[in-house]
């Protein structure tokens, strides 16, 4: 990590040092500048799938399947609990997510700052090294994108497992003295050593890329005690055994996420000009992006040789000049090589196939550098008294300069929009950007402007999802007969694509041929048998066609495989209604309550058929209201559809002035919307209660449900 300014006995003095002031105003600063993130929402890439998206969130027993299954996309089961515990809170609320992530960066600098004092720099220079961490640019992608949760958790048990090690290693200058000699430690130092491991392990638990740690703790045993090699490695041996299995669940994870890459020796040219491209971010970060242009890496051309030439002339003159460098400086290096290292490309990932840099990859790493750089500063401060006052001012326009640009930088996280605009700014042959800009759209309901993005998304690079995409923006134009067109060249290439057959499937429903649709439907599942959405589709298929039975089986199948999605209550619900099984019906909805509590939609129609059932043994006015009433809570008023509901929950309670006022209530609701059609209906109920008579809706009266659960 990193050695002290003094000889090594300086980190047998306890007890000598202190952080007085920074101590409480360097995380200060942490959460001052990050606090304009706050406000920022979600971005859709990565956050929502796993947070608002994942069933491991929203379903029951997310918990133990975090930790006992490979349904996330990566194995960072304490990073995915995080969120869990967080998710109960906030749902999907961002605020809550960007605080946290806020105040993990704030404890961050606390616990490098405390470090740095304990291995025995200057109060100067650690806080100086402490200061840059918190405000450089580089780490605006890890603390402003809700998704780097991992790398703020990993980052904080990583240093932990240091802060662990030098309490460990305390007072040792001598092997004799040394915990891995098998000689008795002092009392406490076992404990921190097994403190150290423990702390890694959870940081491989939250992101995986801290597992060269043992090697920057060898770095540290040799520039702060100069501990032989052979005591040092006994000591960390233990130490790989986390790394190992976390290096292999790695590549059992990202496996289906790697595409094809250049070979190894061309990856290393590529690894090297990382590496210098990752200085000068650190030193001049002028033109940053989330997503930075791919290398088109190529052994044949000299300039992809250059930088792993200079960085071989570059270790070179460090190994003959070593004995000449401040142990802290060759730490410091060390700790910025060895913490990159797994994300230069010479082991593959799945980012690779979009970039092979990003600034959320140096938080940790650029720790190393920020120390050199605030050492070396404070080396000139110590030998030239005369330079101070011109150094300070230096120091402070850094820093001045790195919150600035930071402040500046921050809001391109706002929100999608913003994001992928600046990728698409910057980085205009990106897939994924283009893909991200057609959701934006796509939300918007802008089907024309996302269709544009799609396609030079899947001119980019035309994988199956792009393709998809573009067809399935095709279908919302109804121009039926290009998706087919894309969906059948698609196949081609694709022809085991689940998802691929299931645009096929609906883009011949939208066009009516209804055996052809189910077909492609059949032909999915028989492709995933387990595919929930799939199930969820083929059974409000089949409710469109009236084959209530067939619908009931894939809804039946929906609730088992996502016991906590509120879709398959309803659509199994509403397929139970349509055979009158009334009874039956209000059990399923029972069910769904008990798995997802206050959803809107279920609650209104449960609601609704306890109070319009013609079945007389499954209606029970006074639930009815107390449902609908809850449900009104929830819209706060507002929803006409609820406020339907609630007026026939009344009437069926025999409160038929209530009913009566909440319809009129309804029918003012409902024409501010435009939505005549449903006042003129709710006239006639009108009329209706105030004649005493209740609502009663039979098996196949199409309901509308006022919640975003509804049926596909």
């Amino acid at each position: 990590m990193t050695a002290p300014d003094q000889p090594s006995s300086a980190f047998g003095r306890l007890g000598q040092w202190s952080l007085g002031l920074p101590a409480a105003l360097i995380p200060l600063v942490a959460i001052l500048v990050y606090l304009p993130s706050l406000r920022f929402g979600f971005v859709g890439w990565d956050d929502t799938r796993y947070i608002t998206e994942s069933p491991l969130m929203t379903q029951p027993g997310g918990l133990a399947r975090i930790w006992t299954t490979g349904e996330a996309d990566q194995y960072y089961p304490l990073t995915y609990t995080m969120f869990w515990i967080e998710y109960a809170g906030w749902r999907d609320r961002p605020v809550g997510y960007h605080a946290v992530n806020i105040v993990l960066h704030s404890v961050n600098s606390l616990v490098l700052l405390v470090l740095l004092r304990r291995l025995g720099l200057s109060r100067w220079t650690a806080c100086a090294a402490t200061l840059l961490f918190v405000v450089h640019p580089v780490q605006v992608m890890s603390v402003a994108w809700i998704a780097e949760r991992k790398n703020l958790l990993s980052c904080l048990f990583t240093l932990g497992a240091l802060y662990a090690w030098t309490r460990f290693r305390q007072g040792a200058s001598d092997t004799q003295r040394g915990f891995a000699t098998g000689a008795s430690p002092r009392p406490g130092r076992a404990a921190w050593y097994a403190a150290s491991l423990i702390a890694f392990t959870a940081a491989l638990l939250s992101k995986t890329a801290s597992l060269t740690l043992p090697v920057a703790l060898v770095a540290l045993d040799r520039c702060a005690w100069r501990v032989p090699w052979r005591t040092s490695l006994r000591a960390v041996a233990l130490f790989l055994v986390p790394a190992m299995g976390a290096a292999l669940v790695t590549v059992v994870f990202e496996r289906e996420f790697i595409s094809p890459l250049p070979g190894i020796g061309t990856r290393a040219l590529g690894a090297a000009a990382a590496v210098w491209f990752y200085v000068f971010q650190l030193l001049a970060p002028i033109r940053l992006l989330p997503i930075y242009p791919q290398w088109n890496l190529s052994a044949s051309l000299v300039a992809w040789w250059l930088p792993a030439l200079a960085l071989a002339l570059t270790g070179v003159a460090g190994w003959h000049w070593r004995r000449h460098l401040s142990g802290v400086i060759g730490c410091g290096l060390v700790h910025f090589l060895v913490f990159l290292f797994p994300v230069l490309g010479l082991i593959s990932y799945g980012n690779l196939a979009l970039t092979f840099v990003s600034d959320h990859y140096l938080y940790l790493p650029s720790i190393g550098l920020f120390i050199i750089i605030a050492h070396l500063l404070h080396r000139v401060y110590v030998v030239a008294p005369r330079k101070r006052v011109w150094l300070t001012g230096v120091g402070s326009a850094i820093l001045l300069g790195a919150s600035a640009v930071t402040l500046a930088y921050m809001p391109v996280f706002k929100d999608a929009q913003t994001m992928w605009g600046r990728v698409v700014e910057g980085n205009p042959a990106c897939p994924a950007a283009h893909g991200g800009l057609g959701r934006v759209d796509e939300h918007r309901g802008n089907w024309s402007q996302a269709l544009e993005h799609y396609r030079r998304a899947a001119e980019l690079a035309p994988y199956v999802e792009a393709l998809i995409d573009v067809a399935r923006a095709l279908r919302h134009l109804g121009r039926l007969d290009e998706a087919e067109q894309v969906l059948l060249r698609a196949r081609v290439s694709y022809p085991q694509s689940p998802d691929l057959l299931a645009e096929s499937a609906r883009v011949a429903q939208r066009a009516r041929r209804f055996e052809e649709a189910e077909a492609w439907f059949g032909q999915a599942l028989a492709l995933d048998q387990n595919h929930a959405t799939l199930h969820l589709e083929m059974g409000a298929f089949y409710l469109g066609l009236s084959r209530r039975p067939e619908a009931e089986r894939h809804f039946r199948v929906g609730v088992g495989l996502q016991p906590g999605n509120a879709k398959a209550y309803l659509g199994l619900a509403t397929s139970l209604r349509g055979q009158q099984r009334f009874l039956e019906a209000v059990e399923t909805l029972r069910t769904g309550l008990r798995a997802v509590p206050q959803d809107i939609a279920m609650l209104n129609f449960l609601a609704r058929v306890l109070a319009t059932a013609t079945d007389d043994a499954a209606r029970n006015g006074a639930q009815a209201v107390a449902l609908a009433q809850e449900a009104d809570r929830l819209t706060h008023s507002d929803n006409y559809e609820v406020l339907d509901t609630l007026a026939a929950a009344y009437a069926e309670a025999g409160r038929w002035a209530e009913a009566a006022a909440t319809v009129a209530q309804a029918i003012e609701r409902a024409e501010a919307a435009g939505d005549q059609a449903f006042a003129n209906a709710l006239r006639q109920r009108e009329a209706g209660y105030r004649n005493h008579e209740p609502l009663r809706e039979t098996a196949t009266t199409v309901y509308r449900s006022p919640g975003p659960a509804a049926v596909p």
